[in-house]
């Protein structure tokens, strides 16, 4: 997820996601965390958008591929210089399947938009809500689909590891 190294085409103004952009920064408006979201588009001219490079190598599909794209905040080459926590804002389109994955670094996701379910490990899938605060241990396997609605929230690696390192469950 982080930095150019691990961006692949299309990246920047033309992955097929931001279409959805609008929609969630206005439906991040309605809930407690309104505030973030309206940061976050603030800032969108100092933000580069990309797609993990690993993805598109492990032959992910297209429909998960043009509902995905992610919003680079703090990493080396971010608008905030960070090696550690790397992090920015996750979109992913209305009636996307971000398949079960896994990686090294703890994650954290912090939800801004409704209709989204998670599945962690072999649990059963639950709903989150704006405001849920989501951590995944490292090397936990985790999965996301989102409803009618696009999903956006905040998410940070919190160690260090290479963009590429994700593993498909």
């Amino acid at each position: 997820m982080w930095g150019e190294a691990g961006s692949v085409e299309p990246t920047g103004q033309d992955l097929p996601v931001l279409q959805h952009l609008e929609e969630a920064l206005l439906l991040s408006q309605d809930y407690a965390l309104a505030h973030l979201g309206a940061s976050f588009a603030n800032c969108l001219d100092r933000m580069a958008w990309s797609q993990n490079r690993a993805y598109v190598e492990m032959g992910k599909n297209d429909d998960f591929l043009n509902g995905y794209g992610f919003a680079t905040l703090s990493s080396p080459q971010g608008p905030i210089k960070r090696a550690v926590p790397l992090g920015g804002f996750i979109l992913l389109g209305p009636n996307v399947h971000y398949p079960g994955h896994y990686h090294p670094p703890r994650e954290i996701y912090l939800v801004l938009t409704p209709g989204a379910r998670w599945k962690i490990e072999d649990g059963d899938w639950f709903d989150v809500a704006p405001g849920d605060l989501i951590l995944h241990e490292p090397s936990v396997v985790h999965a996301t689909m989102t409803g009618d609605e696009p999903f956006l929230a905040f998410v940070s690696w919190l160690d260090a590891s290479a963009r590429e390192d994700i593993s498909w469950a």
